[in-house]
């Protein structure tokens, strides 16, 4: 069963002057009623003096003026019909949901490796964290353990020091004792008969006396050295300390780095996740659009029914 008009080519009437024209009631040779008058239109009759042509009359028809090809052509068209049409639009849409489901798992595939890039670069961030304390640590035993033998050191050559001095100054004292004796004795006569005596003792007292101050300078010397020996330690230490803190400095810049890493990762991670999210928008806007043509073509057909 045939229903006029649909799913078949309308038959038009072609355009030119027969045909149509001798049907509408016109004479031969007259335009047709669906020709139109370019030169009326255009406003050729204002054109230059003397006859000239109008610039318009050089536009090409922009449909063939063969009517046979005119009819060929609509007939064509008029072929197609509504599911092929159809068919076509949701080939396309499924195509576009494919694409964009395709994008967002690329998407997925993107944010689970820059997650994993993330937690790797913070897990060797903290590791970083780990070798600087461990450096630092280091610097401090190294630090204390030079200031300890640093100290250790002044302090014996402090009490060597206090030792020698201490016995220079009781030599000194002794050998003061001895010439005032020698001179109370002097005094009283007893070395009068005796006079290499005298020389013998008060030889010996300046000897005392020259031995106490000469203790009582290396006593001074070994409290030089203590102080020197307490500085050389600390400077020592903090040489050494000093190349682990820069261990330590280089491993924190290490750290900043991987850190610096990381954010670019969650940046990734946050541009995938932004993705994914509006690539299922537009896997919901195709849906809901195939939804809405379908939806229409049923009530297209329901329509058509009704009117059978």
């Amino acid at each position: 069963m045939s229903i006029d008009g649909i799913n078949r080519a309308p038959t038009l009437a072609p355009l030119g002057d027969t045909g149509p024209a001798q049907a509408a009631g016109k004479p031969a040779g007259t335009k047709g009623y669906s020709e139109i008058d370019i030169e009326t239109l255009l406003g050729a009759k204002n054109g230059t003096a003397g006859g000239a042509k109008s610039p318009t009359d050089g536009l090409k028809t922009p449909l063939p003026t063969d009517p046979k090809s005119k009819e060929a052509a609509l007939t064509n068209l008029g072929g197609f019909s509504d599911t092929q049409v159809s068919a076509d639009i949701f080939s396309f849409m499924a195509l576009f949901q494919k694409l964009a489901q395709q994008a967002r798992d690329t998407a997925r595939t993107q944010r689970t490796s820059d997650m994993q890039a993330q937690v790797s670069s913070l897990q060797n961030a903290a590791e970083k964290m780990k070798d600087a304390a461990a450096e630092r640590l280091t610097a401090a035993i190294v630090q204390g353990s030079m200031q300890i033998a640093g100290g250790v050191m002044q302090m014996g050559l402090s009490g060597m020091s206090a030792k020698q001095t201490i016995k220079g100054a009781q030599m000194e004292a002794a050998g003061g004792n001895n010439m005032a004796q020698i001179s109370k004795m002097d005094a009283q006569g007893k070395f009068a008969a005796d006079p290499v005596s005298k020389a013998q003792f008060t030889t010996a007292s300046n000897n005392q006396i020259a031995a106490g101050k000469e203790l009582g300078a290396v006593g001074t010397k070994y409290q030089g050295y203590a102080q020197a020996s307490g500085s050389i330690s600390g400077g020592l230490g903090g040489i050494i300390g000093a190349s682990f803190t820069h261990k330590a400095d280089l491993l924190e810049a290490d750290k900043m780095n991987l850190e610096t890493q990381a954010k670019v990762a969650e940046t990734g991670v946050q541009h995938a996740n932004d993705m994914m999210q509006q690539m299922m928008d537009v896997i919901r806007d195709v849906r809901e659009k195939l939804s809405s043509i379908q939806q229409a073509s049923i009530e297209t057909n329901r329509g058509i029914a009704r009117n059978i």
